[in-house]
């Protein structure tokens, strides 16, 4: 019996093998390509015979070539050896880090903190996205209700900014693709929701210094494209930059740094820059909870030069993360904007002043307030969300923008 069981292994083996013979040979044999387009160029061609390429060895070589260029699947094998050799490259040049995600307030369930997976280079920091399906689902169905419950007459729109390992050609197969996510979250929206296409405007323009290599945020200059993007859809002329002034300040290192230090980092730490054009508004008005839940403000600066030259540099747009900011606009009586938000939103808001009578910047994860009584009170024509794709993956963070149209904050 064991000599058969062998016997029979022997034959299959040899079978199998002369299939995959087979199947080399007819590939190789009826293989009619003459360019190969991943490697921009001409193919071996079927060697012809001759008596002085055959006693050179010449022809041999030539069907050699002829076989090596025309083997079945050898497109999918290039694909296969090419991002072996990225992977290699990858290794010697970055490593991959998990740090805590601090949304910015603690996790509704009282759990720990997300985990943030960090591409470390020499010179930058990438965050790592990962799309997840039902957390996505959350969050356009969280927008779909603002959509539903929002006065008569608002205006709604969704900006989902992506992140930097996007545009990182060497580094984002690390990471989902954002184009998608965005495209299969904007798909999921009601009709109602007006989408604003940030993307394009920031794959236009990776040229420029749109995003911080030290901090998740994107830059002045990455905002004012999307200010451009909205502008598009909410319809208004965006007035060009060089009606601006840029003040700017060296030695800026950010949110991604302290999470993950490193001296290479720090000797490539970034330039933080905002801009101003004379004679306009710089004028807000800041609301925080005092300690048993009072709701006070002051007046403050919508671009506060302060914060410069320090390792919170970003909080010199509209000063931080307050539950509410209410900033003055260029257009006394007109069209009143309201933008509930991530951070990314603090470097967008100044952009948006020139066109309204005032921006009110809402923080979804500290606002308490009767949200639709202030809609109605402040006169609202167009609100806001804009969040950058990270946020599309935490369930505290949806949690908390729930909370602002509902009015029932997660529990502590």
């Amino acid at each position: 019996m064991p000599n058969k069981n062998r016997f029979r292994s022997v034959v299959y083996v040899f079978l199998f093998m002369l299939l995959l013979f087979g199947i080399a040979t007819v590939g190789t044999f009826f293989s009619d390509d003459e360019i190969s387009e991943e490697e921009q160029r001409t193919l071996a061609a079927k060697p012809e015979l001759s008596t002085q390429a055959y006693f050179s060895g010449e022809y041999y070589r030539q069907w050699d070539d002829f076989f090596a260029d025309h083997v079945p699947y050898r497109n999918a094998f290039l694909k296969i050896s090419d991002e072996i050799k990225g992977l290699r490259e990858f290794k010697r040049d970055a490593n991959i880090v998990e740090v805590k995600s601090d949304i910015g307030a603690a996790p509704a369930d009282g759990g720990d903190y997300d985990k943030q997976m960090l591409v470390v280079l020499k010179d930058r920091l990438l965050e790592v996205f990962k799309y997840d399906e039902s957390v996505g689902r959350y969050y356009t169905d969280t927008v779909n209700s603002y959509a539903e419950n929002l006065p008569d007459g608002i205006r709604l729109y969704s900006m989902l900014v992506p992140m930097r390992i996007e545009f990182e050609e060497k580094y984002n197969e690390t990471a989902d693709s954002q184009r998608e996510a965005i495209s299969k979250l904007y798909g999921a929206y009601s009709p109602c929701v007006e989408t604003v296409d940030a993307y394009s405007q920031l794959e236009a323009h990776q040229d420029e210094y749109v995003y911080f290599r030290t901090d998740h945020h994107w830059t002045a200059l990455g905002a004012y494209y999307g200010m451009r993007a909205f502008a598009e859809v909410a319809g208004f002329e965006p007035i060009g930059l060089d009606s601006y002034n840029e003040f700017k300040t060296s030695g800026y290192l950010g949110y991604l740094y302290r999470m993950a230090p490193d001296d290479s980092l720090k000797r490539n730490a970034d330039t933080l820059s905002y801009y101003m054009m004379n004679n306009r508004n710089n004028d807000s008005t800041i609301y925080y909870y005092g300690d048993h839940g009072e709701f006070y403000s002051y007046s403050a600066k919508m671009i506060n030069s302060d914060f410069l030259g320090s390792n919170i540099g970003y909080g010199a747009f509209l000063g931080g993360d307050y539950p509410m900011i209410d900033v003055k606009g260029d257009v006394p009586g007109g069209r009143v904007l309201v933008v509930i938000k991530d951070s990314y939103g603090n470097a967008l808001v100044p952009w948006l002043a020139p066109y309204f009578d005032s921006v009110i910047a809402i923080d979804p994860r500290t606002y308490r307030e009767d949200f639709t009584q202030m809609l109605t009170e402040r006169g609202v024509t167009d609100l806001l969300i804009i969040d950058y794709m990270k946020a599309t993956t935490l369930p505290a963070f949806i949690d908390y923008m729930n909370a602002v149209l509902t009015g029932v904050a997660p529990p502590a």
